[in-house]
């Protein structure tokens, strides 16, 4: 498991604290990288992340640890499927309109007011939505919150799988690309902060007159 480590807060109020996460090739459930825990008015997590090129799906678990509305921060993309799910793996809500009616307002409301989960472990599940080439790499980010002030952010920052055949860099490869092309492509991701996500620059607060954040 690897742990948080400090680094330079957006305000003398916060702090802030960045890890890596490393993807899985073909990964399942029980691969699901770890976010950390959502407390009221306390923690925010943040995750920036891509499903590269042959992968089909991310999975990350969090932690619920008080009461209140947990609310998802999600960039919107036609492209991508989000679904939460249970600790047995049972899934409550989903981005997928064609699946459920139910799931699918549950998600809306997931990303807009807030659902009231229960104390437990809870999955984001991220995969492609059928009409997405398997060759391309699709970068997003995921916010998870509860409240509206917070004293920590905890950001985690996905790295390609280790030890593997990496399809994207041999497709980079193919090309004549080098490794800059990689990082070019996580400041891409990381650019989702300052256009959508710049609510983490905003003092901890979500929605503040600073640009308003995913929420």
């Amino acid at each position: 498991m690897v742990n948080y480590v400090a680094y330079r807060a957006p305000s003398p109020s916060m702090k802030s604290w960045s890890k890596p996460s490393y993807d899985v090739h073909k990964e399942k459930l029980s691969d699901a990288r770890d976010l950390g825990a959502v407390r009221l008015n306390n923690s925010r997590l943040n995750a920036f992340a891509s499903l590269e090129v042959g992968d089909e799906v991310d999975h990350f678990s969090f932690w619920i640890q008080s009461k209140g509305k947990t609310r998802l921060g999600m960039t919107d993309d036609p492209y991508l499927r989000v679904e939460l799910l249970d600790r047995q793996g049972k899934v409550l809500a989903d981005s997928d309109a064609n699946n459920s009616d139910a799931l699918f307002n549950k998600y809306l409301e997931f990303n807009e007011f807030g659902l009231d989960l229960k104390k437990d472990k809870y999955y984001i599940r991220v995969s492609r939505n059928p009409d997405f080439p398997k060759d391309e790499r699709k970068n997003y980010s995921i916010q998870l919150a509860m409240g509206e002030n917070f004293r920590n952010d905890y950001d985690t920052f996905e790295k390609p799988a280790q030890g593997k055949f990496d399809p994207m860099q041999a497709a980079l490869n193919a090309a004549g690309a080098t490794a800059p092309s990689r990082v070019m492509a996580l400041q891409s991701t990381t650019s989702l902060l300052s256009a959508g996500m710049i609510s983490i620059l905003n003092n901890g607060k979500i929605g503040s007159d600073g640009g308003g954040g995913l929420f």
